[in-house]
């Protein structure tokens, strides 16, 4: 199995340092967080970046656009457990 370092980022603001990825995610999957950053997000673009002293951590960094989790499979199927309060749809 490879060890990608990954880097999640919302915009320029980053979320999270995934060292031991071991694949990375296709452009339009959906990334659900528990926690503070909670939510579901989608997968923009994928770069890797082999500088580091730049603006971006070195590794691959994933842009992500938060989305409503109630229009992704997870609030689809399973509302009452990953929409906020449990909502019905």
């Amino acid at each position: 199995m490879n060890n990608l370092i990954m880097n999640l980022y919302e915009g320029t603001r980053h979320i999270e340092t995934l060292e031991y990825a071991g694949a990375l995610p296709p452009l339009g999957s959906i990334y659900f967080r528990e926690g503070t950053d909670g939510g579901a997000y989608k997968v923009e673009s994928v770069v890797y970046i082999d500088a580091k002293h730049g603006g971006f951590t070195h590794g691959w960094a994933v842009f992500l656009k938060r989305v409503p989790v109630e229009e992704t499979p997870l609030g689809i199927y399973d509302p009452g457990y990953y929409t906020p309060d449990g909502a019905e749809l």
